[in-house]
């Protein structure tokens, strides 16, 4: 396991500003119990875990009600999904990049939402 990064805190952040408020609480406390417990794909999907929560078994996931994307290092437009388990609890931050290759080096600063 290993903290989270600057990079993934900001965008949790800014998913958070963008919920209304039960929910962006809810998302807020989990952001200060999580750490990354796994990473897939090349860090193409981070799973979270938190603190003193024990994640009931697999029933499905669900996106968050904010729809986001921004730009890797070499251009390529990126699709930003952060996801809930079924009790709505952070569970996954997930990256698509539409491009051929590898994620290059996301940059925070073009994070935008629609």
């Amino acid at each position: 396991m290993r903290a989270l990064n600057d990079l993934e805190r900001g965008i949790i952040l800014a998913f958070a500003e963008r919920m209304e408020s039960k929910a962006a609480n809810g998302l807020m406390e989990d952001l200060n119990l999580a750490s990354v417990r796994e990473t897939r794909s090349n860090e193409e999907c981070i799973i979270f875990e938190l603190r003193g929560y024990e994640r009931p078994p697999y029933r499905g996931q669900h996106s968050y009600p904010v729809h986001a994307d921004l730009m890797d290092g070499d251009g390529a437009q990126i699709d930003v999904i952060l996801y809930a388990d079924a009790n709505n609890r952070l569970f996954e931050l997930e990256f698509i990049r539409w491009e051929d290759g590898d994620l290059v080096g996301l940059r925070l600063e073009t994070l935008s939402f629609y």
